[in-house]
């Protein structure tokens, strides 16, 4: 039930009700991705389709449960990025691979984190450097994605909560927002 008090703090119950805010989160993502998916014409991308939307719905989706399985999440979604890019479906652009790095960083530490990384990164960095051979992404991916990527997972500070996440947040609604509106 939902009182006065929690609605004039929204905050308030967003931190007594992490499960309900993540879904929150989740779906807010989804919609802005999926909405992005299903309008944006981007140039060298795949048209809308039935497999881009459930790519990006799995790319986005599971950050509901990332608390709970923040490893399992952060796998799911980044094999499902990796299937969209493989496909050149245009929709979330990696915002869930992140959130999930930011979570596995703020939950995770030490040696699992660094092994974490030592797997994941060259394989990230080699499908980045094939996206830039094929010129699918900007040569600049080459340096920014180990930079977002070591920057998740390790530097979950007071400073990502305060400062990266909703810049992070918001730049996904700046690209995903026009999209979303167009719809209707």
């Amino acid at each position: 039930a939902c009182s006065a008090m929690s609605a004039s703090r929204p905050m308030q119950w967003l931190r007594s009700h992490p499960v309900a805010a993540d879904a929150l989160f989740a779906a807010l993502i989804v919609g802005i991705s999926l909405s992005f998916q299903l309008t944006e014409r981007v140039a060298g991308a795949r048209p809308p389709s039935l497999l881009g939307a459930l790519l990006t719905i799995g790319a986005t989706a599971p950050i509901a449960v990332r608390r709970r399985w923040p490893l399992p999440v952060l796998l799911t979604v980044l094999s499902f990025q990796a299937v969209a890019e493989a496909f050149n479906v245009a929709g979330p652009g990696w915002s869930g691979v992140l959130i999930a790095l930011y979570t596995v960083g703020s939950q995770r530490g030490g040696a699992m984190l660094r092994r974490l990384a030592t797997v994941l990164l060259p394989i990230l960095m080699a499908f980045i450097i094939w996206g830039v051979v094929r010129g699918d992404a900007p040569w600049q991916a080459i340096i920014s994605t180990p930079v977002m990527f070591l920057g998740s997972l390790f530097f979950v500070s007071g400073v990502m909560n305060a400062i990266l996440f909703p810049l992070l947040l918001g730049a996904l609604m700046a690209r995903g927002l026009p999209a979303f509106w167009a719809a209707f």
